[in-house]
């Protein structure tokens, strides 16, 4: 499913001016912990949520412009009538296998905590 144009180029726009408000909020952090040696509380949290906001948009920009990092040392082998194959494959599978991973990880890392009593 393609989307539209003008639904990418918000994206692209959003995730620049969000870009400029996390540096902005990134710089009055620096000033105000350097400068005035009482740092402001708000712009760590927002910055994180930035920070989060930015790479999300920034990957679905770059995955609707083909601009991402990749290696086609393997693609460029197959035969062109391969790679919807290959794509479908690639996304059926390493999709819930990145996905199993992760959760099994974020539940590992919390029953391995010390002193935890968090129950699951």
């Amino acid at each position: 499913m393609r989307v539209p144009s003008w639904v990418a180029r918000f994206e692209d726009n959003l995730a620049a001016l969000l870009l400029g408000v996390l540096l902005a909020a990134m710089c009055w952090q620096v000033l105000t912990r350097y400068a005035f040696g009482a740092p402001s509380d708000w712009t760590e949290e927002a910055s994180r949520y930035l920070y989060v906001y930015v790479v999300f948009l920034g990957t679905s920009a770059g995955i609707s412009s083909r601009s991402h990092v990749s290696i086609a040392y393997f693609t460029d082998m197959l035969p062109v009538n391969q790679l919807p194959e290959l794509n479908s494959f690639s996304c059926d599978a390493v999709t819930p296998g990145v996905a199993t991973g992760v959760l099994m990880e974020i539940f590992t890392f919390r029953h391995s905590k010390p002193g935890s009593k968090v129950r699951v």
